[in-house]
C-alpha cells in the first residue's frame, strides 16, 4: 500500500473532488433547492441586471477556488505545525 505522500504526489488524493461524496442526501436536496431559487431570481431581473448580476456570479466563481487553495494550504501547515509540536521533546 502506497503512503500519503505518494498517494498525493500521483494525484490520488484530492479533497476538493472528494468532499462531494461526504455530502448527505440532505445536503444534496439543499443545494437542489437553492438552484430553484437562484433560478427564480434571475427570472425576475431584466436582461441588463441579469448580465450584471452573472458577471459578478463568474468574478466570484472565478476567486472562490484561489480562497479554498489558500485555505487548504493554511490548514495543511497548522496540521504540520501541530504534529512537530507533538513530536518535539517535552521542555
Amino acid at each position: 500500500m502506497a503512503g500519503i505522500i505518494e498517494d498525493l504526489y500521483y494525484g490520488n488524493v484530492c479533497p476538493s473532488e472528494d468532499y462531494m461524496e461526504l455530502l448527505t442526501e440532505q445536503d444534496k436536496a439543499a443545494r437542489a433547492e437553492d438552484q430553484e431559487q437562484f433560478a427564480a431570481f434571475r427570472s425576475g431581473l431584466s436582461q441588463e441586471q441579469q448580465r450584471l448580476f452573472q458577471s459578478l456570479m463568474d468574478r466570484q466563481l472565478q476567486a472562490l477556488p484561489m480562497e479554498h487553495a489558500a485555505a487548504f494550504s493554511a490548514g495543511f501547515r497548522l496540521g504540520a505545525q501541530i504534529m512537530l509540536e507533538v513530536l518535539r521533546p517535552p521542555k
